[in-house]
């Protein structure tokens, strides 16, 4: 869910004000002078109201463009009011986030990537440490009050501020990222890209920490192809970068003898690598986890091509022997029409 942003403009006679608004409210922010500076520092800065020597609708387009351009504070802003007396354009701005906020936020951000992130660690390792750290974190916020990364940081946000937090935690670390602006699950929703191997990749970091879920992390919408997210998410794809390439092959290559330890860890992540687990069905599940018993392997995972109604039937139709107990749970898999399926035996 995301806060609607709202803009007021009141077009006024010149007759209305006994001073002009260049003079009540001076057009210098911090020594800028030219218009488009000024309202690129006062966004920068989160001013509440200033002035630029500009009619509305130029003053307008002005501010717009500045939000572009700094997309981080257009998550930040409720409301914009405008007010004009011609040649003169006063902007207010009602920030979500405080500017002083925005300070504490940003200080504590370094202070845990400093214990996050260390020396010589690649994006890929970088991406996966914070993704982890905002999951763990940060919980879904069910009453619709807590919309900034600030609040996101204090432990709780609906998907505005965790998008908001990761995009900031993200841009601390060196990764490029952008906010995805589209629906999923029915409304309004807002989750992020990111650029990582000299790739973008889909990333929905709210969506890896479903309500209910606790705090461990889920992966199911880590790094996936556009292709990948349509499945569950609409947005309008002009401007973005394309998420094209296939993150698990990509890893799955560079893990080939890699001593990086995230590396290796993603490598080994059954959902991230979804696409290179065993597919199974109805009819082969019962001769795949034949098979694991016959190796004496106590705990893995395979992908079932159905619904969990079809996985629960299958699973109770089973004839096995050769162990003492067995126990299995599932979750929605990364691919569509699947449920990945953990079994874990005991001999």
């Amino acid at each position: 869910m995301r806060v609607p942003h709202q803009a007021v403009a009141i077009a006024l006679t010149a007759g209305v004000f006994v001073q002009p608004i260049s003079t009540l409210f001076p057009t210098t922010v911090f020594g800028a002078t030219e218009p488009a500076q000024v309202v690129a520092e006062a966004i920068a800065t989160q001013k509440t109201s200033f002035s630029v020597n500009l009619p509305m609708q130029q003053t307008e387009a002005l501010v717009k463009t500045s939000l572009q351009q700094q997309p981080y504070f257009a998550q930040l802003y409720s409301n914009m009011n405008y007010e004009s007396d011609g040649t003169t354009t006063r902007v207010t701005i009602a920030w979500l986030q405080s500017a002083a906020q925005t300070r504490a936020l940003d200080q504590s951000i370094r202070n845990t990537e400093r214990t996050l992130l260390r020396p010589g660690m690649s994006d890929f390792d970088k991406e996966w440490v914070i993704h982890n750290w905002i999951v763990e974190h940060v919980r879904y916020d069910t009453s619709l009050k807590r919309y900034t990364p600030y609040d996101a940081f204090q432990g709780s946000a609906v998907c505005q501020g965790i998008a908001a937090l990761t995009y900031r935690m993200m841009s601390f670390a060196g990764i490029p990222v952008r906010f995805v602006d589209g629906t999923a699950g029915g409304g309004s929703h807002l989750w992020n890209e990111v650029k990582i191997g000299g790739h973008w990749y889909q990333l929905d970091v709210t969506w890896d920490d479903p309500i209910g879920g606790g705090n461990r992390p889920s992966y199911l919408y880590y790094n996936l192809t556009n292709a990948q997210m349509a499945a569950t998410h609409s947005w309008d794809e002009s401007g973005l970068p394309q998420a094209t390439t296939d993150f698990a092959q990509v890893v799955k290559s560079l893990s080939r003898g890699s001593s990086d330890p995230v590396l290796r860890t993603i490598a080994n992540n059954p959902t991230v690598m979804a696409e290179f687990q065993e597919k199974v069905n109805s009819q082969t599940i019962g001769d795949a986890i034949a098979r694991h018993i016959a190796q004496g392997d106590t705990q893995f995972t395979v992908e079932f091509a159905g619904s969990a109604e079809a996985l629960a039937k299958a699973m109770a139709g089973l004839r096995l022997s050769g162990f003492q107990s067995m126990s299995y749970t599932y979750s929605q898999s990364r691919l569509p029409g699947y449920q990945a399926v953990q079994v874990t035996l005991q001999y």
